[in-house]
């Protein structure tokens, strides 16, 4: 009978895999081929420790590479701090898969990898906020759209409520769910109150709401093809 393995070591029992980008596509079930694997990178590599003490997981990715990313890591792992002497940075309170998603960024530049996945875009949107990682948040606020260009879906309620719990009244991803959400009431013949019946109502999201659709309606008076999707610069934050 076959055994499951380890993130990044083979059920064979053979040595782990060492390239730091292959290492991720075990953790987020990638094929090498999907992992886009780059070019032969040169330097040190710096461990991040995900998870709490029983469950970590342990990845590496190229110092001098996550630093051109990221101001965080470059002061983190500078001079005076733990981090720098010890050249790990730990992450304690979030999950393998969204560290992995984001050290797969730094490789790539793309989020191929998320697929057709709001929560883990969503995950790794906050990730990207508490690092300061403009960048990756604009490229999850872009993936957001394609998966409901994709899917035609939008993201679950509960989604969007944790996201409004967690969040500051000015932040994008905000504006983005709320215009998701205004598209749905906006393009079916489906109530409000059908689609809101029993579902958990949260003042700030539900205002957002429906002051977006008074908008959208106020404009459609003299624009009838106004949409509540706005251009795609207009959610970003660089």
């Amino acid at each position: 009978m076959a055994t499951a393995s380890k993130a990044g070591v083979p059920a064979d029992g053979n040595e782990p895999i060492s390239h730091p980008a292959l290492r991720i596509a075990c953790i987020l079930n990638l094929t090498p081929s999907r992992a886009r694997t780059p070019r032969l990178i040169t330097g040190d590599c710096i461990e991040l420790i995900v998870g709490e003490q029983k469950q970590q997981q342990r990845l590496c990715v190229h110092k001098d590479l996550v630093c051109s990313k990221s101001i965080y890591f470059q002061k983190a792992l500078g001079e005076g701090f733990k981090e720098g002497v010890e050249q790990q940075i730990r992450f304690p309170d979030d999950k393998p898969g969204t560290v992995a998603a984001f050290v797969a960024w730094v490789y790539s530049g793309n989020l191929d990898h998320l697929g057709e996945q709001y929560a883990n875009t969503l995950r790794l949107y906050q990730f990207a906020d508490r690092l300061c990682l403009v960048a990756l948040q604009d490229k999850c606020l872009d993936h957001l759209r394609c998966i409901m260009a994709a899917t035609d879906v939008v993201p679950d309620w509960q989604l969007v409520v944790r996201h409004f719990e967690t969040s500051v009244p000015s932040d994008p991803m905000r504006k983005l769910l709320v215009d998701m959400w205004t598209t749905v009431w906006t393009s079916n013949n489906v109530t409000i109150r059908e689609y809101l019946e029993g579902q958990e109502l949260k003042h700030d999201l539900v205002t957002d709401l429906f002051c977006r659709l008074h908008e959208i309606i106020l404009q459609r008076e003299t624009n009838r093809t106004a949409k509540p999707l706005r251009r795609t610069s207009f959610y970003h934050i660089a």
